[in-house]
Parts: structure tokens; C-alpha cells; sequence
């Protein structure tokens, strides 16, 4: 779900850079027939300037967040397992090891959760 939207919100920036592209390139065309300057038209370059700008950092947010996401779901896995993993039963283990094991894991396991969800709010 996350990938999928993440790719939609790329694509969406991919068609605002073209769109930018595009509409330099007819400024350019219109400032070359006229025999101006293109800062003549400034007022439609600072709207493609904050276009620009805006897309940047989105797709600096986007890039930045994948492998957080992807880290995340990795470290999941592992904690969970690590807690599954504890043998309750076994007497080679102490009891004390075994809690210390148990809310180490989750402790790690609630930061990790406290963390994704500061990301995604």
C-alpha cells in the first residue's frame, strides 16, 4: 500500500517537472520571437520556480522515507522473532534472562513503532 502510493505521488512529480520543463521551453520561444529577456516574464518563472523547488523537496521526502520503510519492516521481523524465539520452558535459562530478553526486545520494538508513527503523522 505505502510503495504503491509512493510511486503515485512519484509519478505526479515526474508530470509537474515535465509540465516545468515544457513551459520554460515555450517562455524561451516567446522571449527569443519578441527579442526579450526572459526575466521579462519573472512572474511565470517564480511560479516555475516554486513548482520546481516544491517538487525537489517532495521527492527528497519520498526517497528519504522508502528505505526507512523498508528498514522498518526488516526490523520488525527481527524483533518479533526475537520474542517468539524466547524459550520459556527451557531450564538453561534463567527466569531473569528470559524477562531481560523479553522487554529489551519490546522495548526496541515500541520505540520502533513510536518512530514510525512520528514519520507517517
Amino acid at each position: 500500500n505505502y510503495m504503491a502510493l509512493q510511486i503515485l505521488v512519484l509519478v505526479n512529480v515526474l508530470i509537474i517537472v515535465l509540465d516545468i520543463v515544457f513551459v520554460l521551453r515555450g517562455l524561451w520561444h516567446d522571449a527569443v520571437k519578441m527579442n526579450e529577456s526572459m526575466l521579462s516574464q519573472y512572474p511565470a518563472l517564480l511560479k516555475l520556480m516554486l513548482d520546481f523547488v516544491t517538487s525537489t523537496m517532495v521527492l527528497i521526502f519520498v526517497f528519504l522515507r522508502i528505505p526507512t520503510k523498508v528498514s522498518s519492516a526488516r526490523d520488525s521481523e527481527r524483533l518479533v522473532g526475537e520474542i517468539a524465539d524466547i524459550e520459556w520452558d527451557s531450564t538453561l535459562l534463567t527466569l531473569e534472562t528470559k524477562t531481560s530478553t523479553f522487554f529489551s526486545s519490546l522495548s526496541q520494538f515500541l520505540k520502533l513503532i513510536e518512530t514510525e508513527k512520528n514519520l507517517d503523522s
